[in-house]
């Protein structure tokens, strides 16, 4: 399996980006945020009712729309911080998904009234860390997440430092409660034979988001209907989803499906190249 991680013409090998391994060292500097519902606690705080166009056939909400909550809480979490896609857009940079895990304790309904928490738990390595909490009225949670993102220059590709960007800015986190007690961690597929069910997409412009590739959610939807067409699990409830190489329109994407010890792995294939894994546990 290889597990480097690419971003448009620079090859970045994961030895730098592993988790037993940092090269990089982050320093203890001070956070700015300032503003929001929850700011005492370090959280963004607001509340939602579930849309039907985030659900899926069981009325609940589906795995891949579990990211794509995440992924507008991020950016909103961002601009609290001062460090959002407007901030880094203008200095030509932006934020890229990396890894990512989520416990469905029970998938909302739709049109169900939730309560949406973030908080950022600042660098791991190269990675800015955040965590995101989905809760009933009641209180009660639902969803757990955490999130793993690195900065890239959106002309060459390459990643950047976050710790030298922000400088004093929103690297220390407020907030000391963990939806996981560690990062979003690699996956690693075993040996084993796929199932014969392939699910093959070509990548339309309509699937690419703000950075210019594949939007993260996309290749979630694809992996989901790749463990569906094998008879797999359509809600499961721990996923972990790694983004190894960058996509774009044009490209063809291939999913196959292995089942192992009561886990199903999916895989990403662009020109024998793997570019995402996921990870399905019940």
């Amino acid at each position: 399996m290889d597990n480097n991680i690419l971003f448009g013409k620079k090859d970045i090998g994961c030895g730098a980006l592993d988790d037993t391994s940092v090269a990089w060292e982050t320093e203890k500097r001070t956070s700015s945020f300032s503003s929001g519902q929850g700011t005492k606690s370090g959280k963004l705080i607001e509340e939602f009712t579930i849309p039907s166009y985030l659900t899926d056939s069981s009325r609940r909400l589906s795995p891949a729309s579990t990211l794509a909550v995440a992924q507008d809480l991020s950016y909103k979490g961002g601009d609290e911080l001062g460090i959002g896609d407007k901030e880094m857009s203008a200095r030509g940079l932006a934020w890229v998904l990396c890894r990512a895990r989520f416990i469905v304790e029970r998938a909302p309904e739709m049109f169900e009234d939730v309560i949406l928490e973030t908080w950022h738990k600042g660098l791991s390595g190269p990675y800015f860390i955040r965590n995101y909490r989905i809760r009933d009225t009641a209180g009660r949670e639902l969803v757990r997440v955490t999130s793993s993102c690195v900065l890239i220059d959106m002309e060459t590709r390459a990643l950047t430092r976050v710790d030298h960007i922000l400088g004093n800015n929103s690297l220390e986190p407020l907030c000391g409660e963990c939806t996981f007690d560690v990062p979003a961690e690699i996956i690693r597929i075993p040996q084993g034979e796929y199932d014969s069910g392939e699910v093959v997409r070509t990548i339309e412009y309509t699937d690419t988001d703000l950075v210019g590739h594949t939007n993260n959610i996309n290749y979630l939807k694809w992996a989901m209907d790749c463990e569906a067409l094998n008879g797999g699990m359509i809600h499961p409830r721990d996923v972990t989803v790694n983004y190894i190489h960058e996509t774009s329109a044009g490209d063809r994407i291939t999913f196959r499906r292995m089942f192992s010890d009561g886990i199903s792995y999916l895989t990403g294939v662009v020109n024998g190249r793997c570019v995402m894994t996921v990870r399905l546990a019940c």
